[in-house]
């Protein structure tokens, strides 16, 4: 019996020092998924396979319709990753490892963007333009230029008419990009820079009259073209933001006080924008209010369109084209700008920039040109070649020990 007891006693041993470690390992993955939750609020699975249900069909439909290179993008989001989860390009994206010049730039021209995130609310049509948005999925209205692409239930798809192609010819100067607190004035000089203009595409309207006890403000559109509205950010509370009496969306927050489309008005139209929220919420002193001047717009874009890539094909880490340059020029691309990537003009590799370390550019002669751009990280050479030769030494090695074994058994026999 006592050589049972202790067999059994020498058996629980493992157990009893195994079982706080279980406990303590246990407690830490609660408390590890409690934190998460209550930081970042996990969502149901169902959430996550309706919105895709809800999506995916749309999205596919445009990609069998579509075949040519462009960016998809929605007004509304479940995450930040929505494109990787149903494989479509877009420019909404969340990463810890994450191009902290590239997110600076798309904060600095009115997208939304804060912490390791940028996403497409507050673009405009010169920003989808100028990033290959072709198609948008939204549940709220576009400017009327934007065509029908068909839907489903309350999503609607939209295609944009002034979609430029992912390279294009432009005379952009770094460092001559005007940045400020008014992002159309910004994208007035992104644009102007880019196309070598002097053109106010976005009109400011002026006369606002403001009512601060109401918080609202009344104008009388001048102008049939798509509006925008935007103020500097501040510490509000946030509010909801309602143009015509007609909820338009949740606003003045740090993370959603961006530039917002409010309608197309025919002129002599009173438009009321009104606010619910505190009233010390609301600078109106500081209100940006503007016209896209579509027309302006379309013949610049038309422009940059003819000294656009074409023949585009692409891959993982390539993408190959043809250019027909008018004049010596500089080739703006929104790709973001990283170190790795290489580009070849007719074969021959060439140098390149960036503008404001954000987006990939380099120069182009005049004429028709081949351009293939590639995409391979650094240290990946390195990395491949370490890897071969501790795999030749480890193959030789085992192939050593294996010999050495066999001559030592011949030599005991």
């Amino acid at each position: 019996m006592k050589k049972v007891a202790s067999a059994l006693f020498i058996t629980m041993i493992p157990v009893i020092i195994l079982l706080p470690v279980c406990i303590d390992l246990s407690n830490n993955a609660e408390g590890l998924l409690s934190g998460l939750d209550n930081q970042f609020h996990f969502i149901k699975a169902d959430s996550y396979t309706n919105f895709r249900n809800e999506n995916l069909p749309l999205i596919e439909n445009i990609q069998n319709t579509d075949t040519s290179f462009y960016r998809i993008e929605k007004t509304y989001q479940r995450s930040f990753n929505d494109s990787l989860g149903m494989n479509y390009k877009g420019v909404t994206h969340y990463s810890s490892i994450y191009n902290r010049n590239f997110l600076d730039f798309t904060r600095e021209i009115g997208l939304s963007q804060s912490w390791y995130w940028n996403s497409y609310f507050g673009s405009t049509p010169v920003t989808d333009s100028l990033f290959s948005i072709k198609y948008i999925l939204s549940k709220t209205s576009m400017p009327d230029s934007y065509s029908s692409f068909g839907g489903s239930g309350n999503i609607a798809v939209y295609e944009n008419p002034y979609v430029l192609p992912i390279g294009f010819m432009s005379d952009i100067e770094p460092g001559k990009i005007l940045y400020s607190d008014n992002y159309f004035e910004v994208q007035n000089s992104l644009l102007n820079n880019l196309a070598k203009t002097d053109k106010q595409y976005f009109i400011r309207q002026s006369d606002l009259n403001c009512d601060f006890d109401r918080l609202e403000y009344t104008f009388t559109a001048n102008y049939n073209f798509p509006v925008y509205i935007y103020f500097p950010e501040t510490n509000n509370p946030g509010g909801a933001l309602y143009v015509n009496g007609k909820y338009v969306r949740e606003f003045l927050r740090k993370d959603d006080n961006y530039v917002t489309y409010i309608g197309q008005f025919a002129p002599g139209t009173e438009v009321t924008v009104s606010f619910l929220t505190a009233p010390y919420s609301v600078d109106f002193e500081n209100t940006y209010v503007y016209y896209l001047d579509t027309g302006a717009f379309s013949q610049t874009v038309q422009a940059l369109k003819a000294g656009g890539l074409y023949n585009i094909s692409y891959d993982n880490g390539n993408i190959k084209g043809e250019v027909n340059a008018s004049k010596d020029g500089v080739m703006f691309t929104s790709i973001p700008y990283d170190k790795s990537f290489s580009v070849k003009i007719d074969g021959r590799k060439t140098d390149i920039s960036s503008i404001d370390s954000a987006f990939l550019i380099f120069n182009v002669k005049s004429g028709r040109h081949t351009v293939e751009i590639n995409f391979i990280p650094r240290g990946l050479s390195i990395g491949i070649l370490v890897s071969g030769v501790c795999s030749v030494i480890l193959v030789l090695y085992f192939a050593y020990a294996i010999t050495l074994k066999k001559r030592t058994k011949k030599t005991r026999f």
